[in-house]
């Protein structure tokens, strides 16, 4: 199984897609993107939630990377 996560699926501006064959693999992506492209260094509990609801799973990606 892939796990994917698109940033826009959050509601913002932003192209970041990134992928990963298990799902703990993709948060530690999405943490050095948070910190780079949005200046956070911190992900607090409710964006946490807001990214685990939009992560996609499955055996093929419904969009571009």
């Amino acid at each position: 199984m892939t796990y994917y996560f698109k940033c826009k699926d959050l509601g913002w501006n932003c192209s970041f897609e990134n992928h990963a064959e298990k799902r703990e693999d993709i948060f530690p992506r999405i943490r050095i993107h948070f910190h780079y492209a949005h200046a956070t260094n911190d992900i607090d509990e409710e964006t946490m939630k807001k990214i685990e609801s939009v992560i996609y799973e499955g055996e093929e990606y419904k969009g571009e990377i």
